[in-house]
């Protein structure tokens, strides 16, 4: 009984299904997008300000190291 319930399950292509959407990000919207963007922007800016008052001290950007498997 257990092995016709598999192929059934395997025939049907649910367990497939699940497993290609499992990790699946829909994309943004547009707002989204743009909120981000805005966002990104005044950031950037607001950085650059304290940057040029002296406020915030400009370190190098380290790169993310990567794992050795």
């Amino acid at each position: 009984m257990f092995r016709r319930f598999t192929r059934r399950v395997q025939e049907s292509g649910n367990q497939i299904q699940a497993r290609k959407i499992r990790f699946h990000v829909g994309k943004k919207s547009k707002n989204a997008v743009r909120q981000s963007a805005i966002r990104r922007k005044e950031i950037g800016v607001k950085r650059d300000y304290l940057i040029k008052t002296g406020r915030l001290v400009e370190e190098e950007r380290r790169r993310p190291s990567r794992s050795t498997r």
